[in-house]
C-alpha cells in the first residue's frame, strides 16, 4: 500500500510541476504584454484571461494531460526505484529533479498546441455582442461568435420585447446556413 501512495503522491507532483510549465508560458506572455500599464489593471485582466481559458476548455485539457503524464511519469519512476534498488537515495533525488524539469519544459512546449485544439474544436463561445440598433434602451440584436470569432450566430428581436424573434445560423465559412422566424403576435 505504501508502494501505492507513493506512486500517487509523485503523479501528482509530476502532474503539477507539467500544469506549471504548461500556465508559466500563459502567465509570462500575459505579464510582458505592452498594453497594461497598471499593476491593478494587470491582475484584474490575467483572471479575466484566465477564466475564458476555462471556458474554452484549455484548463481542462491541460489538467487531463497532466493527470496522463504524471501518472506515467510517476509509474516509470517507481518502475525505475524498484529495478535499481541498491542505488544511493540521492541519484534519486537527482532523476526526480530531472523528470521535473522535462515536465516542466514539457508542458512550456505544449501550451500552444493545447491552446490552439481547444480553439479549433469549438470548445468556447465569446460573450454575445448585444446591440440596440433603434436605441430604444432595449436590445434587438445578439451576435455569437466562437473562440476564434468566427460568426456562429446572430438573433434579432423585431417587436422590441426584449427576445429574439429571428434566428440566422453561420457555417465555418461565414456563410447563412439557416434561418428560422418565429411568429411574433403584438
Amino acid at each position: 500500500m505504501n508502494d501505492v501512495n507513493n506512486v500517487v503522491r509523485n503523479a501528482l507532483h509530476f502532474g503539477l510541476f507539467f500544469l506549471g510549465g504548461l500556465y508559466s508560458v500563459f502567465i509570462s506572455l500575459f505579464l510582458v504584454s505592452p498594453r497594461y500599464d497598471k499593476l491593478g489593471e494587470v491582475f484584474v485582466n490575467f483572471w479575466l484571461c484566465f477564466l475564458f481559458t476555462l471556458r474554452n476548455g484549455t484548463v481542462f485539457w491541460g489538467i487531463g494531460l497532466a493527470a496522463v503524464v504524471g501518472g506515467l511519469f510517476a509509474w516509470g519512476y517507481a518502475f525505475a526505484q524498484k529495478k535499481w534498488r541498491t542505488g544511493a537515495p540521492e541519484n534519486f533525488k537527482k532523476i526526480k529533479l530531472l523528470i521535473i524539469t522535462i515536465l516542466w519544459l514539457g508542458g512550456m512546449l505544449s501550451f500552444q498546441p493545447l491552446s490552439q485544439s481547444a480553439r479549433e474544436h469549438n470548445l468556447g463561445m465569446l460573450p454575445p455582442l448585444v446591440i440596440d440598433a433603434n436605441n430604444d434602451g432595449r436590445p434587438d440584436k445578439w451576435v455569437y461568435q466562437d473562440v476564434n470569432k468566427r460568426l456562429v450566430e446572430i438573433d434579432y428581436d423585431r417587436n422590441g420585447d426584449g427576445k429574439a424573434d429571428i434566428f440566422e445560423y453561420y457555417g465555418k465559412n461565414g456563410k447563412l446556413i439557416r434561418k428560422t422566424v418565429l411568429k411574433i403576435r403584438y
